[in-house]
């Protein structure tokens, strides 16, 4: 179940904005504890992945152009058909209810 994150504005409290800036800088999760029990888990938000796509049609068209034929010559179709309905006799015994 994805619960909804509740955010804190944390300008007015200074120690606070330190503790969240130190696990932000260093990607390590920090216990918070008071009196011997651990009360809550201060951790670093996620960042976003950045897309792998090209920013624009004309990006896309040279990746492509650059990638097309690179398979050519590695692979002969006919053997690969062959394996491929070699690989997928079926041996067993049916099974009956």
């Amino acid at each position: 179940m994805v619960r909804d994150l509740v955010e804190a504005d944390i300008s007015a409290m200074p120690d606070v904005a330190r503790l969240a800036r130190e696990v932000a800088r260093s990607g390590v999760p920090l216990a918070l504890i008071e009196n011997g029990a651990q009360i809550a888990v201060l951790s670093p938000a996620r960042r976003r992945r950045r897309s792998s796509k090209p920013a624009d049609r004309a990006a896309l068209e040279q990746a492509l152009a650059e990638t097309f034929g690179a398979w050519f010559g590695l692979v002969d179709p006919d053997e690969f058909k062959r394996q491929r309905r070699e690989l997928q006799v079926h041996d067993r015994e049916p099974f009956t209810l």
